[in-house]
């Protein structure tokens, strides 16, 4: 009879612990839920988790599956559905659903997995001459905007490198005297047109304003 009163004990002490543990799982999936809804995934999974934790029920998989997926987690959500569609009872309404959302997961995973190759261009200047003479060669670069960079090998291997300003275009150098002719013209319309445009100052009062060229 003793022996008796103390396996009802165990069994309802038994019965309270999962209990306990049922209330805290959906206590777990309802945080989690709100979190979801709230577009705060990652926490929603350490939800679901814990949960799943405490009662093992496939529904918490889909839950996680649904969590990763917004994440962009196809990996871990292909996961998820895959033990879902392990665990979850033969009759499930939802496998065929889990099903289609394992198929999507495994292929966005495959590409994820694809490295995306990289692409570089490199280009070279061209436009260089070379000449040779009786014991040196040498080679003609431009080295920069208006600068020519010359390099001569003499016949005992010793290389000298020179660099000169670029000569200016023939036109150019035909017309260089309307430059300064240009500038002081420009220089004496600037003067004209101040002196006919000034506004005539009243100097009778002795002020820091006024004061005349003149």
């Amino acid at each position: 009879m003793k022996a008796l009163a103390l396996a009802l004990l165990f069994v309802a002490s038994g019965a309270r612990a999962d209990d306990d543990k049922l209330a805290r799982a959906k206590a777990h999936y309802e945080t989690g839920d709100g979190l979801f809804k709230l577009g705060r995934y990652e926490e929603a999974i350490r939800e679901f988790s814990a949960g799943y934790a405490l009662a093992p029920r496939p529904h918490f998989l889909l839950d996680l599956g649904q969590a990763y997926r917004m994440l962009g987690d196809w990996k871990n959500a292909a996961a998820m559905y895959g033990k879902f569609l392990d665990e979850a009872d033969a009759t499930d309404p939802l496998r065929p659903k889990v099903r289609k959302l394992l198929d999507e997961a495994r292929a966005r995973a495959e590409k994820q997995a694809v490295p995306t190759g990289t692409t570089s261009t490199t280009g070279t200047g061209s436009g260089s001459g070379s000449g040779s003479g009786s014991g040196s060669s040498g080679t003609t670069s431009g080295a920069g905007a208006g600068t020519t960079t010359t390099t001569t090998t003499t016949a005992t291997g010793t290389t000298i490198t020179t660099t000169m300003p670029s000569e200016p275009p023939s036109s150019l150098r035909k017309l260089w005297w309307l430059i300064p002719l240009a500038a002081a013209i420009v220089a004496a319309v600037a003067v004209g047109t101040w002196l006919a445009l000034r506004p005539s100052v009243d100097c009778s009062a002795a002020t820091l304003g006024c004061f005349d060229p003149r």
